[in-house]
């Protein structure tokens, strides 16, 4: 349980650690270290290749998306990748990006950070 933030040139990346629940997530959105960057950067990755296990219920994951909802009207461009560890991952991924109707928000998946890194350099924020 628990993530790391860092600040990058032109993104915030955010590495999950342990067991990623849904408590994660709500402590990243109130980390002003995380947040005031997200807001200014408008990129973010968040890594969660190498956690132990998922622990997101359904009904989180619809709370995880009304947040982003709620965020996308203070942050109205995003580009936000994340790195699932399993293919649920990438179903999860599809649901949130589904869920979020700012059609400036582009939500993506990748395989590695590697991956990730060439798709913020691809998506350009109006």
């Amino acid at each position: 349980m628990g993530y790391s933030v860092s600040t990058k040139n032109d993104h915030v990346y955010v590495k999950f650690h342990g067991v990623l629940d849904g408590l994660d997530i709500v402590r990243l959105t109130k980390d002003p270290d995380f947040i005031n960057d997200f807001r200014r950067l408008q990129k973010v990755v968040h890594d969660a290749s190498t956690v132990d296990s998922v622990s997101i219920t359904s009904d989180q994951l619809r709370e995880i998306t009304v947040l982003s909802s709620i965020e996308s009207n203070f942050t109205e461009s995003l580009v936000g990748i994340v790195i699932p560890n399993s293919e649920e991952g990438f179903e999860r991924v599809q649901l949130i990006k589904d869920g979020i109707r700012n059609k400036q928000w582009t939500i993506l998946a990748a395989r590695n950070y590697e991956e990730a890194l060439e798709m913020l350099q691809q998506t350009n924020i109006d």
